[in-house]
């Protein structure tokens, strides 16, 4: 039928545990035990995620962490819930659904091409909080629509601007050679540049090497055969010096490439103290980073600076849901986020939206589209510490 569960949130929620990730909430309850609208939760929500298929396991962890907030209301703030599985039906039908369970907003959907689905077949006809961001060629009704997502070019140009604002203003680039490394690239260096920095050089890496040791000697060296590097050209030998026309050095890699990149490219410096950022991608939220020494990353308050709530939150989460909170924390985070925004789109000027979240700090612009700012920490003793600014400010 395309409606996975509807989950009514009344009084008999407010003692229950949080529910296990694979298990179905409980069917609705009757319409007249629902509760009355309040000033701070819609009426009606209902939440669009793939939750069979390709998809299913950033599903599920959205809407468990959705739920997760959703619980944390009191009992007479909270809403109804109706959430459907945007695989099982199609957007389409998913949100046709949703309008005529009475949903008063939409959280989702989550894929970007359910997204332009329902631009393109003017589908939308209730306030709906996107889970990723797009860029159609049809016109977008941001009356209707905002856009929330974890976007990696919020990243980078975070990275951007704590560089310029440190004065350092000429960067190498290393991304890798696909569509998400040229994302990355774009949106750093066109913050750089608009902040008035420059980047020197830029490489992009085959993200499915294992060896970037000579890759890195070639890149640092002080003679170059040309202004960008690949990993398929062949340089002139290095010299032993080390080129002296950047400030710090931006890397977009995984984990795992991070691990490779990262100790090949403080190999290949002499000068240790050389800043190196990196996304929140570089980070494992598991295992070792000992081989991250002394790397700057941007990262999730919900990762590196919990306050007392969010702490008990994750705690409570975690004796549930254990290794699949862990090793999807960030996708947690986000539905909790999405669900706390949710409560501020359909107040007066919510255009001017600040919310400390726990994806960051979320600002809303003029088309409705959330933008976060993050925290920094430092690679310590194979840990990540916190950067001194964000203790002193959160």
């Amino acid at each position: 039928v395309g409606l996975v569960c509807a989950l009514m949130l009344t009084a008999a929620y407010s003692a229950a545990p949080l529910p296990a990730a694979t298990t179905q909430p409980a069917k609705p309850a009757a319409s007249n035990s629902a509760k009355p609208p309040s000033t701070t939760a819609p009426q009606r929500l209902a939440v669009l995620l793939p939750l069979t298929g390709k998809q299913q396991a950033a599903g599920i962890a959205v809407r468990d962490g959705l739920l997760a907030a959703a619980l944390q209301q009191p009992v007479a703030q909270r809403a109804a819930i109706d959430i459907f599985d945007t695989n099982e039906v199609g957007v389409i039908d998913a949100y046709a659904r949703a309008a005529q369970a009475g949903a008063t907003l939409v959280i989702g959907p989550l894929l970007k091409e359910d997204i332009e689905t329902l631009i393109k077949k003017n589908a939308l006809s209730i306030q709906t909080l996107a889970l990723n961001t797009v860029l159609s060629d049809t016109e977008i009704p941001s009356n209707l629509l905002a856009q929330f997502a974890l976007d990696p070019e919020d990243e980078a140009r975070e990275v951007a601007q704590r560089a310029f604002t440190e004065q350092q203003v000429r960067a190498i680039v290393i991304t890798p050679k696909n569509e998400w490394g040229q994302r990355i690239q774009r949106a750093f260096t066109n913050e750089l540049t608009t902040l008035g920095g420059s980047v020197t050089e830029v490489l992009n890496y085959d993200p499915s090497s294992s060896e970037y040791v000579t890759a890195m000697k070639a890149l640092m060296a002080a003679h170059k055969p040309g202004k960008n590097a690949s990993l398929n050209d062949n340089p002139s030998k290095p010299t032993d010096s080390v080129r002296n026309d950047f400030d710090f050095i931006f890397i977009a890699a995984t984990n795992t490439q991070a691990k490779q990149i990262y100790p090949a490219v403080r190999y290949a410096l002499e000068n240790i103290n050389t800043p190196i950022y990196a996304t929140a991608d570089a980070y494992a939220l598991e295992g070792s980073n000992i081989d991250l020494e002394g790397l700057r990353f941007v990262e999730l308050p919900w990762v590196i600076n919990r306050d007392q709530d969010t702490a008990n939150l994750y705690s409570q989460m975690e004796r549930n849901w254990g290794n699949a909170l862990r090793s999807r924390s960030r996708l947690y985070a986000f539905g909790i986020d999405a669900f706390r925004l949710c409560e501020q789109l359909d107040k007066p000027r919510a255009s001017n939206l600040l919310l400390r979240g726990v994806t960051g700090q979320l600002t809303l612009d003029s088309l409705k589209q959330v933008h976060r700012q993050l925290d920094w920490a430092q690679i310590i003793n194979g840990s990540p510490q916190l950067s001194p600014s964000n203790a002193q400010t959160h």
